[in-house]
Parts: C-alpha cells; sequence; structure tokens
C-alpha cells in the first residue's frame, strides 16, 4: 500500500516537472540577445532616408537637410543648407569618394572625414556615422555598447565620441527597429541627427 502511494507521488512529481518546463516561456541569455541585435543591424547595407542634421560648436550652430541612399559600400548624401554653405555632395566610399562643394567644385578624396571638414569647416566622423545611424559601432575598432531593456542600442563609446539614441521607428519589411534621433557627442562638438522615411 505505502509501495503504491509512493509511485503515485512519483509520479505527480514528474508530471509536474514536464509540464512547468513545456510551459516555462524560454529566453535568449542577455549577451545572446545582443550579438543577435548586431549579427541583425550588420546585414542591413542598403538604406534610402532623408532627415535634417544640426552641428553646435562654441562658435557656431549650423543645420542642413540631407538625403542619404546607400548601397553596400557605396553612398551618395546630399545636404543642403547653411552647414554645406549651400550644398554639399558626396559620393564613393569612404576611402575613395567625391566631394562636391557649393560652388561645383569636384574634390577626389580617400579620406572622406578630412574633405568634408576642409570644406565645411566642421568635425563630422562621416565614415563613423555610415554604422551609428544604424545603432552599430564601426567595426575594427575598440567600442563600447550599451543596450535598453528592450534589446535596442542606448549608447556607442567610439573614437572619442559618445552616441546617443532617443527615437526609433519600427520596420516592418525587417521585423527590427532602427533609430529616428541620434546625438553625437565630444568635448567641442555636437551632433544631432533626425531620420525620416527609412527605406530599407
Amino acid at each position: 500500500m505505502f509501495l503504491r502511494k509512493f509511485y503515485y507521488i512519483y509520479f505527480f512529481i514528474i508530471l509536474t516537472l514536464l509540464t512547468s518546463c513545456s510551459t516555462a516561456p524560454k529566453e535568449l541569455p542577455k549577451d545572446l540577445e545582443e550579438k543577435t541585435q548586431e549579427f541583425t543591424l550588420d546585414q542591413i547595407k542598403t538604406w534610402i532616408f532623408s532627415g535634417r542634421i544640426g552641428v553646435k560648436t562654441p562658435e557656431k550652430n549650423v543645420a542642413a537637410n540631407f538625403d542619404w541612399t546607400q548601397k553596400n559600400h557605396y553612398f551618395n548624401i546630399s545636404m543642403s543648407g547653411p552647414l554645406g554653405a549651400g550644398s554639399i555632395k558626396m559620393k564613393g566610399t569612404p576611402k575613395n569618394a567625391t566631394v562636391t562643394d557649393s560652388n561645383d567644385k569636384v574634390h577626389k578624396t580617400n579620406n572622406i572625414n578630412s574633405e568634408f571638414t576642409k570644406i565645411t569647416g566642421y568635425t563630422v566622423p562621416i565614415s563613423n556615422i555610415f554604422y551609428w545611424i544604424k545603432g552599430q559601432a564601426a567595426p575594427g575598432r575598440v567600442h563600447k555598447v550599451n543596450y535598453s531593456k528592450t534589446n535596442k542600442t542606448k549608447t556607442i563609446h567610439q573614437d572619442g565620441w559618445t552616441v546617443k539614441y532617443q527615437n526609433f521607428t519600427y520596420i516592418k519589411n525587417k521585423d527590427l527597429y532602427l533609430p529616428e534621433k541620434v546625438t553625437i557627442s565630444n568635448k567641442n562638438v555636437l551632433i544631432k541627427i533626425f531620420i525620416k522615411n527609412w527605406k530599407v
């Protein structure tokens, strides 16, 4: 009699454990979720969007509208407004690009960052923004990325810059969120980027 009761109790315990294991939600470890997010963002290599960029230094505060088309490593960026002293167009890759200034003079460069600074007078890390704009650290260099509780990029610290993300928009066809408002700063420069009409 005692043995029969023992089997009943043992069977009940096993059944309860199996039921709880089958119904418990399966959550990925946090570090695995973050690596999955990084991989997903890395697959976004083509996009089109428009927006507005503002650059503030101790001396000046300027802004410009822009349109950005990206196809793998090739970019086509047009800016219009005081930041570009009228207009500025950039085409190519970060290491092989042309920059057309407001006087329609074409400048060839293998360093898009330095050429942009030379023409506009403002320090804007264009080559890093290719990645930061998605919420991803630029590859191959030391960085620190912090994520929110919902696994969206919160901040990136890289190359002396701090990148902060305020707003995101949901991209239905890719099932992911991409930034709408990004703030990039160092000791001397504050850059604000507002993005609309993401198409990926």
